[in-house]
């Protein structure tokens, strides 16, 4: 059955489930219709986390973590193992291996509800959509930390950690500030450009949303 997304008034599309397909790495964008379906999952989440986190800190954060600076305290990856966070996957395939591709695919292929794209996508709009300095094939995590600190400013890097690692408000996932001191920034952009920021109808509802200049955190 068709899902009718309507939002804002604005724009009312329908989303209908289709069969699972296999996307060619190499192509971007994707369409909405393929943002719908099932993406070829090359490993899950569970085996993706066991590969990543293998000899790292992976016990929860406590409140005595709550006001630690992220950055100066854990590095990315012992910082998000020991977070309750079910896309592994992204951060293996991009931030671990380099694939900002591969890891951008492996997180589309977990998310099949139709909403969950419109919220996606309206994130992607505010923050990634805008950027044209990274690039699928050859931006590394160092490239993005510059790029961060060249638009953002540094206050990324002195992020504390918050209740679970989750940041405080204005600071939690979806923040942008939150993603910078994760290592995560650039595998977001990856799946915002594969999926979102080229695709016609969420430019005509969520262009308006592109951001102009730095943010402040």
């Amino acid at each position: 059955m068709p899902i009718v997304l309507c939002l804002f008034g604005v724009l009312c599309t329908a989303a209908v489930a289709s069969p699972a397909k296999k996307v060619d790495s190499n192509q971007h964008p994707v369409s909405a219709s393929q943002v719908g379906s099932t993406l070829l999952v090359n490993s899950p989440d569970d085996v993706c986390h066991a590969a990543l986190c293998s000899g790292e800190d992976t016990s929860p954060y406590t409140a005595a973590d709550m006001f630690k600076v992220v950055y100066d305290t854990w590095p990315w990856k012992q910082a998000y193992c020991k977070l309750e966070n079910p896309d592994a996957c992204l951060w293996k395939g991009c931030a671990a291996d380099g694939n900002l591709t591969k890891g951008a695919l492996d997180f589309l292929s977990r998310k099949g509800d139709a909403a969950y794209y419109i919220g996606e996508a309206a994130y992607c709009f505010q923050e990634h959509c805008s950027n044209t300095e990274f690039d699928l094939q050859t931006t590394t995590l160092s490239q993005a930390q510059q790029y961060c600190d060249k638009k953002f400013g540094g206050a990324w890097r002195r992020l504390t950690a918050g209740p679970d690692g989750y940041g405080w408000p204005g600071q939690t996932p979806g923040s942008g500030v939150w993603e910078r001191a994760h290592a995560n920034y650039h595998c977001d952009w990856a799946y915002c450009k594969i999926a979102f920021c080229d695709v016609p109808e969420y430019q005509a509802l969520f262009a308006f949303l592109e951001r102009v200049s730095p943010a402040t955190l």
